[in-house]
């Protein structure tokens, strides 16, 4: 009868899911391996409950199953009179467990990461294994992988724990091994904005920060995201440490965003100097030429708690060649609207102008009126950082009206 239960007793274990509510306790153990005996002994005792036998014969019973289960415990049943009996288990001999990890080499930072990650997993799978004889492992193998499991994905998502344990030198080791689950970054897909610096040198920082986040490549989303204030500013470090953003003593805000194809986003605006480059053709208008410009500029303190920028623009005609050139002083009032003045070379006219920038995407305005009244304005839509199209006015020609395509260099 004892060896059929104790059959019975082990298939239930591995077989029953967790009840709303026990029916026998089990005290003296850690809260993980303890569920997995009290669904282990609440089917030992449904079923002698239903056997036939007499209440003390069947506390009997449960004792003996329960000494032979439960390898690693000394058992007491604890018969509570009438109610439901209740065990309490008692470690026969806990002998010092220690971890070890198998993991794969990571490039830095993320190394460091991983060695952070695992400390952490040490830490709590220790404590979770403290007074816990490594004989209680055969009976509560499935617990003890849920309990790695939720560890895993609480301090290292992304990432699945394999455990075997074996003696070592007087103690116990549990060995780890740490593989990588998908979803995996495939591939990062940065984008670099400026309103300072011209495309082109976008364009390379682009391209040294791809190189930059290959590391990325191949890591587990979830863990990457885990990381994602850490990431953004390894990230940010990257694109700093070039010779472009320090020499315009640029300030970069990037943003990260995990996915199979990680985005990341980036601002890299100078504080001292401003360059532009741009090509634009007109259509609908008689007389007007597609040009190319030049705006250079150097940021400057005039005003307090106004941004001031000294620059001078040059327009060349691309059918007469010939060069237009305007110096001017402008500030910013607030953010995004700014005022100006110029002087316009060789007409010898001041002109006067507001700008309202937009964003890297968008709608922009802005305008001239010069001293001998003439005027000029644009309602622009930015459809990326190097395409705007504009609605163009000037009145100093015929067809006043025209559309207006600006490519940025």
């Amino acid at each position: 009868m004892a060896a059929v239960t104790v059959a019975l007793a082990l298939l239930f274990s591995s077989l029953v899911l967790p009840a709303l509510g026990s029916e026998i306790k089990v005290f003296g153990a850690p809260l993980w391996i303890s569920d997995a005996a009290e669904r282990a002994v609440d089917a030992v005792w449904s079923e002698l409950s239903r056997s036939g036998l007499s209440r003390s014969r069947a506390v009997d019973t449960l004792g003996l199953v329960s000494g032979r289960l439960f390898n690693g415990y000394e058992v007491d049943v604890i018969k509570n009179g009438r109610s439901n009996p209740s065990i309490v288990l008692s470690a026969k001999k806990v002998l010092p467990w220690q971890v070890k990890f198998r993991s794969p080499e990571l490039r830095e930072p993320f190394s460091l990461w991983m060695a952070d990650d695992l400390e952490s997993v040490e830490s709590e799978m220790l404590d979770k294994l403290s007074g816990v004889p490594y004989q209680a492992l055969t009976w509560g193998d499935d617990a003890f992988r849920a309990e790695l499991r939720s560890v895993m994905e609480d301090r290292m998502p992304g990432w699945r724990g394999g455990a075997v344990v074996r003696l070592k030198d007087g103690g116990v080791l549990l060995e780890l091994t740490v593989t990588p689950e998908p979803p995996y970054v495939l591939a990062t897909d940065p984008a670099i904005y400026s309103g300072t610096l011209p495309n082109i040198l976008m364009d390379r920082l682009k391209e040294s920060l791809l190189k930059d986040l290959s590391p990325v490549m191949g890591l587990p989303v979830s863990w990457i995201e885990s990381h994602g204030e850490a990431l953004d500013l390894w990230a940010k470090a990257m694109v700093e440490k070039r010779n472009t953003v320090s020499n315009s003593r640029s300030d970069v805000s990037l943003s990260v965003v995990p996915s199979q194809i990680t985005k990341v986003d980036a601002l890299v605006e100078s504080r001292r100097y401003v360059l532009r480059a741009w090509l634009a053709a007109q259509a609908g208008a008689n007389g007007r030429s597609p040009e190319l410009g030049l705006h250079l500029g150097r940021f400057v303190k005039l005003v307090p708690r106004w941004e001031s920028e000294l620059y001078g623009e040059f327009l060349v005609d691309l059918e007469n060649w010939s060069l237009e050139s305007r110096m001017g002083l402008r500030w910013g009032l607030v953010d995004p609207i700014w005022i100006g003045v110029e002087y316009v070379d060789p007409d010898d006219d001041l002109w006067y102008r507001l700008w309202v920038r937009g964003n890297r995407k968008g709608p922009y305005f802005w305008c001239r009126y010069s001293e001998n009244d003439e005027s000029q304005l644009a309602l622009g839509y930015r459809i990326n950082q190097v395409v705007s199209v504009e609605i163009n006015y000037d009145d100093r020609y015929d067809d006043r009206w025209s559309l207006r395509a600006v490519g940025d260099l």
